[in-house]
């Protein structure tokens, strides 16, 4: 348990400075909502201008910018991108905080196994994720407030906030994976990344796809695109490809934590 509460104090700070892009996305974002909506049929003829490329490339395939539940689900692409690497940042902490701070002498000759000890400093990146989908949530229900617009959009809200704490689940299960197998501790959160920027460039290439079929499993981001949340859809056979891919990264980063040589970088 002091484990835990110490890797919450550590990780508080930052998830402050996470929750102020979080603010910025939310609120103002949607604050900004009044203007797209007062532009009416000029920005739907911007938006069929621009390339296909770039409108996957922001999130805004067959999206209508101009109702309140299509310009939030930019929002939500974007918040979803931030969350992914929130994840990713999270997992590396997680897996390499006592080796980069050449602490993990006093925390791993502790009483309990290495899993035990692993198990509590994942936990907390979970429930940092949880809070961050928690607090994205409070703050799209403020801003809608001060919009005070008739239309709620609270049930897309949510779906769209359950698909992106599955999605980040993912990316974290998946880092601490990598970070399990990289020798060096700044490496596993470098390929993380680079795991991330890969899959969203595939999600781009499936957004420019008229039906991109099994592809689409290749890209955790276009597992539950904004056009299916936007009928209350979240699709069962990605539901479980995701819970899959958690589960058997988690065991590998286990297994092979456990081998892993704790010694400090040089």
């Amino acid at each position: 348990m002091n484990i835990i509460k110490k890797e919450l104090r550590l990780g508080f700070k930052p998830f402050l400075i996470w929750l102020v892009g979080l603010f910025v996305l939310d609120i103002v974002g949607l604050i900004k909502f009044t203007g797209v909506s007062e532009g009416g049929a000029s920005m739907s003829a911007i938006i069929d201008q621009i390339p296909r490329v770039v409108q996957a490339l922001i999130g805004i395939v067959g999206i209508n910018i101009e109702t309140l539940s299509g310009y939030y689900a930019i929002l939500a692409y974007f918040v979803l991108m931030c969350g992914c690497v929130y994840a990713i940042y999270l997992a590396g902490n997680a897996m390499n905080r006592e080796i980069v701070d050449k602490t993990y002498e006093f925390i791993f000759t502790k009483p309990r196994s290495r899993a035990a000890i692993l198990s509590m400093k994942l936990i907390v990146g979970v429930i940092y994720l949880a809070g961050f989908t928690l607090v994205n949530i409070v703050f799209s229900y403020i801003g809608l407030s001060i919009l005070n617009i008739n239309e709620s959009i609270f049930k897309e809200i949510i779906y769209f906030s359950i698909a992106m704490f599955l999605i980040c689940l993912l990316y974290y299960a998946v880092t601490a994976f990598i970070c399990s197998i990289c020798t060096r501790p700044e490496k596993g959160t470098f390929y993380g990344n680079v795991f991330f920027l890969v899959t969203f460039i595939i999600g781009v290439v499936v957004d420019m796809i008229e039906k991109p079929g099994i592809v689409r499993i290749l890209s955790p981001m276009k597992y539950f695109p904004p056009i299916e949340i936007l009928q209350y859809q979240l699709s069962i056979f990605y539901i479980i490809a995701a819970i899959i891919i958690i589960v058997i990264s988690s065991i590998l980063a286990y297994s092979y934590f456990n081998k892993r040589d704790l010694k400090a970088v040089n």
